[in-house]
């Protein structure tokens, strides 16, 4: 989970800047949650862009760390933990790009305007002897509701929201 307050980012050509970005977020869907998506969340000063991490971004991410491990001499463990550490980071390429073009990456990528969230919500997990809920931010918004589980530290999503202004 990285956030990105201290780092300066591009900015938009009109004017929007990025805040905060959060990497390895899920979003369950369908029926007990079946459908899930994992998200990187660009918090800007006007809206929050969904990046989705499909199978196809992932690949790439990996083979490109993969190659560069290679061209570095790197054997198989250095390529291998290359990959990993690619595969947990991938989000960090946002850090490079505008919010347009986050969003513009992919087709399913999309945005939720700051005015029309009502509410966030951050609900911390629980674990017993059954049952492991995960740490999870609900944005509830005037058309939809995201519940979005947290793989790493709520208390850094927090902050990135606040810094926001979104929480």
């Amino acid at each position: 989970m990285a956030t990105a307050m201290d780092t300066p980012m591009p900015t938009s050509s009109s004017g929007e800047r990025t805040i905060a970005i959060l990497g390895n977020l899920t979003r369950m869907t369908g029926f007990m949650g079946m459908k899930q998506k994992r998200y990187t969340l660009i918090l800007t000063d006007r809206r929050i862009i969904f990046a989705e991490l499909t199978k196809e971004r992932l690949a790439g991410v990996m083979g490109h760390a993969r190659n560069e491990a290679e061209i570095e001499g790197k054997g198989l463990l250095g390529k291998w933990g290359a990959q990993l550490k690619a595969g947990s980071g991938y989000h960090e390429a946002y850090r490079q790009m505008t919010p347009d073009g986050a969003l513009a990456e992919s087709p399913d990528n999309f945005a939720v305007d700051l005015a029309t969230i009502q509410k966030v919500k951050f609900k911390t997990g629980s674990v017993d002897e059954q049952y492991v809920s995960f740490d999870q931010v609900i944005i509830k918004t005037t058309s939809d509701t995201y519940k979005l589980n947290v793989a790493g530290s709520l208390a850094t999503v927090e902050e990135a929201f606040r810094a926001a202004g979104i929480a």
